[in-house]
Formats: C-alpha cells, structure tokens, sequence
C-alpha cells in the first residue's frame, strides 16, 4: 500500500497502482460517515459510503480493489468501478483494524 496524504481535517488516504486512485474520506467536521472514490484520468467513482469507525485497508490487487473493514452500516456499495471489482472484507479482527489504524497515525506523524 502506498499513502500518498493524510489529512487531520478529512483524516483521508489515498492508495494507487499506475492505472487508478482509491481515496479514502472520513470527515469529523459535519458527519462521521466515510467515503471511499475511485478515481482514473478525470473520472471519479463513489464507490462506498458507510458509518464507521474507519477502514482498516485498502488493497488494490490485479482487478480487485479490497476494502477490509469491521462489520458496519453500508449507505452505497457499488460492484464495480474501471473494470475493478470491488470486494468487501469484514472478517477481520479488531486487533488488526487497531493495528493497521495505529500504523496510518505513525505514516501520518512521520509526515509521509
């Protein structure tokens, strides 16, 4: 995974291959609802919306972009986004989401 930004305002996150642009979006200014787009050339797809506590990971492998995240409250999941399809993993554990969660902050301090 490659974090390109992180913002304190958004708490966002981006991750990208060489054909794509996966941006993660929490805003804790108006509503505590986060957002995950794709993005290709000029094109942008929403392709979540969800109540949560954050994601743990966004992988994106050959044609799947995987969003491992603990079980929520889904608003919008779409199937597919630029040929990708896009899989849900909630069989992770909350230690792993704590980890991979903690992992962004020590990204995000360092300044990466």
């Amino acid at each position: 995974m490659f974090i390109s930004s992180c913002d304190k305002r958004l708490n966002e996150v981006t991750v990208k291959n060489k054909d794509i642009q996966v941006k993660y979006q929490m805003s804790e200014i108006t509503t505590m609802k986060d957002f995950i787009e794709v993005k290709k050339g000029s094109s942008t797809i929403e392709i979540m919306e969800a109540d949560s506590y954050g994601f743990a990971d966004i992988i994106i492998n050959k044609d799947s972009i995987i969003i491992q995240s603990l079980p929520t409250i889904i608003y919008k999941l779409k199937g597919k986004a630029f040929n990708y399809t896009i899989k849900l993993d909630t069989t992770i554990t909350e230690d792993y989401w704590r980890q991979k969660v903690e992992e962004r902050e020590k990204l995000k301090k360092s300044g990466i």
